[in-house]
């Protein structure tokens, strides 16, 4: 397979909806974070939950983000509470943590 570098075409309304996010891989870490900088107008931050795949991807997701939001501590997407580490490194595992 390949993994290709795009942005999502999304509006105003798909981000205010959205309030989870699943990060398979550091590499999708990367991309996330390039989309939440590109759209950081229409985000809802505070209702957003990333639910990372592994402790790697869950530290690929934070260091991604420092880097996109350098400077924009107040309205830095990630804090203590909003990223969850699945116990195992699998969709259902994952999936179980969007309560």
């Amino acid at each position: 397979y390949e993994t290709l570098d795009t942005l999502p075409d999304l509006s105003g309304s798909d981000f205010t909806r959205i309030t989870h996010v699943l990060i398979h891989s550091a590499k999708a870490a990367t991309g996330i974070a390039k989309t939440l900088k590109a759209h950081h107008d229409k985000c809802a931050f505070n209702n957003l939950v990333f639910i990372c795949i592994s402790e790697t991807a869950g530290e690929a997701l934070a260091d991604a983000l420092q880097v996109a939001f350098a400077g924009k501590s107040e309205n830095y997407p990630l804090t203590e509470t909003n990223r969850r580490i699945s116990s195992f490194p699998d969709d259902a595992s994952m999936l179980m943590l969007l309560h």
